[in-house]
């Protein structure tokens, strides 16, 4: 019982980071919008092009996870019909903890990087913003779907379930 607590969990969460990644890519074009009206004018919102770069890595990293959780990434369903079930869930979980491996690594490498601008001090060109929150947000929703592969990996495979 307490695995169905957990997916629900992290289900709960990624779908709460999609949300809010959908959020920030609305004004993210709220954002262009208002630019492009004030441009016009004659009067520009210095930033914008950092401001949007930055709202558009955090939706990316955050929206993953719901994703992930949904199996909304690309598959090859070609193969389905020429191996066997167990065979499928086999390289299901392969792929899965391939994906995991791969998350870890950005993690390991993100969470320094983060820490390094923070210490640094070091801020955008433009609007002088400092970096580590980007960067710590882009981990945060990293470290979310990393918990979504973790999950899948631990429940049975759809593939061999049949479904």
């Amino acid at each position: 019982m307490k695995i169905i607590t957990i997916i629900t969990g992290i289900g709960n969460i990624s779908k709460a980071f999609n949300i809010f990644a959908g959020w920030v890519i609305v004004a993210a074009m709220a954002l262009m919008i208002v630019n492009i009206i004030a441009r016009i004018f004659g009067h520009p919102i210095e930033g914008v092009y950092e401001w949007v770069g930055f709202m558009i890595a955090l939706a990316s990293s955050f929206s993953l996870a719901y994703c992930g959780f949904q199996n909304g990434h690309v598959s090859i369903d070609l193969l389905e019909n020429k191996f066997s079930r167990k065979t499928l869930a086999v390289i299901e979980t392969i792929s899965n903890l391939l994906v995991l491996l791969f998350l870890l690594l950005i993690l390991y490498q993100f969470l320094p990087y983060a820490y390094s601008y923070w210490e640094s001090g070091q801020v955008s060109p433009t609007t002088l913003t400092p970096i580590y929150p980007i960067i710590s947000g882009v981990a945060l929703g990293i470290l979310v779907f990393t918990l979504v592969i973790i999950v899948k990996l631990l429940q049975p495979s759809r593939k061999e379930a049949g479904k």
